[in-house]
């Protein structure tokens, strides 16, 4: 498709411009950022909800300048946004700045506009655009754009059966050099699933291929009511003796096949209760079953889930197997049929002393049983246990504790674990132990990604989610190393990256500091002011202004916490 894409824009004859035609959701964004975006001489660009050119030509200008898209309703602003924000730059960049900005509007947008050249740009979502004369209006401007601009280029990505003109094919006739239908093949689809769907994908894929499901946009809605579906399911050993992987397989094929139904069929809330496995009737013999109406409801119509239900219509019960007799403790293994005890001393064996990095919960409910077994003389003396003088638990955890465990931590009081529930005291405080550990390894990494996110750049997903779960508690002082941060910032970050961020830290650290692990992070901040001030001192432009603006926030608040450090 790229081939054929450049092959139609090399040819000077015809219009500089490539309609790229495929279905909603068949994952052309997809194939876009990952064949076209990795090239640096395109640029892409979303028309989704733009309401006038003003809005086009900001987004064309900020794409090209700044390789950044802004809002559709902050779009029109965003010219004079600049202008209005040069009054909080000190004195010495006001002019340079200035001199650079203050005109932009009118002539000024068209000689900026004019100015953007040797770019194959993609403009998505054509068909999003809400007032189709401006779609029309928008096309007839790229045309004119890619004759006058030196090797400007554009592709259209779109659903031509979306768009709302009239004489849609003419219009295409004579805008476009050719139209590319957009087709991918199986391998390539099943590939945008895993990683779509990585934590869900090993009965992803099978639901998917049994519905012949081709659409990715009504899978990331449906994998997003999944998992909030079971999240809420699941919890609280709720589901101790049922089947969670077949629940989950059954639970997952019918939220995808309602979304299915809803949204790229079209059918109303009757047709798809209809095909419930009780309803289902040979007038839509190639829709899919689903197990209970139930979740018709919740999905299309809004309304509230009784959980047990969805229990009772999609878990069956699970056939007593060892990892169920495991989590119930000895007593059930002693209810058994004795002549089992010794097939199941060897599995447990195995799991103690033979798998490498075990689950963590399953290792220390295996030694729990292990010992109540010996406690209670239902078995002899154990030969793999070194004869040593301490107890069956300490000679256990002294020769076969694994360094490394293959589970994350379950959390006490929840599904899997409460406080206490071994028999041995000592078995429970070990394992309260190794949880701290691997707390604590998992907080360490989870701030080692969060960092890495953060050097490649400060968005809104990231201010967010770092004032919420970080609010109350030091963050930037357990980042290893504050020039990494300036460098990144000054290099990497975009202008509105630099103001979002400034937003952020006066947000963040506010007048009153009665909490003191935020004082923790004085030392960041002067180190971070320091080398944002060297940075200023060297260079000139446009972004130092805002980093001006973000070293004048700085000082106030490191003046701040160091006279809250002397009261």
């Amino acid at each position: 498709m790229k081939d054929k894409i450049e092959y139609l824009l090399k040819d000077d004859s015809m219009p500089k411009m490539v309609l790229l035609n495929g279905a909603w959701g068949s994952g052309k964004t997809f194939w876009i950022e990952n064949n076209l975006l990795t090239d640096d001489e395109y640029l892409y660009l979303s028309l989704n909800g733009l309401g006038s050119i003003d809005d086009f030509y900001s987004n064309l200008i900020s794409k090209f300048f700044f390789n950044k898209n802004i809002k559709a309703e902050d779009s029109s602003s965003f010219l004079d946004g600049l202008q209005n924000v040069l009054g909080n730059f000190n004195q010495e960049n006001k002019g340079l700045i200035s001199g650079l900005v203050s005109g932009f509007k009118g002539a000024a947008v068209a000689k900026a506009i004019s100015s953007i050249k040797n770019r194959i740009i993609v403009l998505d979502d054509v068909e999003r655009i809400v007032k189709p004369n401006l779609a029309k209006e928008i096309m007839g401007i790229c045309q004119s754009l890619s004759q006058k601009n030196d090797k400007l280029k554009f592709i259209f990505a779109t659903n031509v059966n979306e768009l709302k003109f009239e004489n849609t094919h003419t219009l295409i006739e004579k805008n476009f050099s050719g139209t590319v239908e957009f087709k991918i093949n199986e391998d390539d689809f099943f590939q945008i699933v895993k990683e779509n769907i990585a934590d869900i994908a090993t009965y992803g894929v099978e639901v998917l291929n049994k519905l012949e499901l081709r659409n990715i946009r009504i899978l990331k809605r449906a994998k997003s009511k999944y998992l909030s579906l079971i999240e809420e399911v699941e919890k609280d050993n709720s589901t101790n003796n049922l089947d969670v992987i077949k629940g989950r397989k059954s639970l997952f094929k019918d939220v995808v096949s309602i979304y299915y139904m809803q949204m790229d069929i079209g059918f109303d809330i009757d047709k798809i209760k209809s095909q419930a496995r009780d309803m289902v009737t040979e007038s839509q013999p190639n829709l899919p079953e689903i197990e209970s109406t139930i979740l018709v409801d919740h999905i299309v119509s809004s309304k509230s889930l009784e959980f047990e239900d969805v229990l009772k219509s999609y878990y069956p019960v699970k056939v007593l197997t060892f990892d169920l007799l495991l989590s119930r403790g000895a007593k059930v293994l002693t209810e058994i049929d004795e002549a089992q005890i010794y097939e199941y001393l060897q599995s447990l064996e195995s799991i103690i002393t033979n798998e490498e990095n075990p689950e963590l919960l399953r290792w220390f409910y295996a030694v729990d049983v292990i010992c109540e077994l010996d406690k209670y003389k239902f078995i002899e003396e154990l030969a793999w246990i070194p004869t040593t003088e301490s107890s069956l638990v300490e000679s256990i955890l002294k020769n076969y504790l694994p360094n490394v465990f293959d589970t994350s931590a379950p959390m006490s009081g929840r599904r899997g674990y409460r406080t206490g529930q071994f028999y041995s005291e000592e078995l429970n405080q070990k394992f309260e132990s190794v949880l701290d550990e691997l707390k604590e390894v998992k907080q360490g990494e989870k701030i080692k990604y969060l960092e890495g996110e953060i050097l490649k750049g400060w968005t809104s997903d990231l201010d967010s989610r770092v004032y919420k779960e970080y609010r109350a508690a030091s963050l930037f002082s357990l980042f290893q190393n504050s020039n990494k941060f300036v460098q990144a910032l000054t290099e990497h970050w975009s202008i509105q990256q630099v103001n979002l961020f400034r937003n952020f830290v006066e947000d963040r650290y506010k007048v009153n500091f009665n909490n003191s692990s935020l004082i923790e992070e004085l030392s960041f901040l002067v180190n971070i002011k320091k080398g944002l001030f060297e940075y200023t001192q060297q260079k000139c432009g446009l972004k130092i202004g805002f980093l001006n603006q973000l070293i004048e926030s700085l000082n106030l608040i490191i003046n701040t916490m160091e006279n809250s450090q002397k009261d």
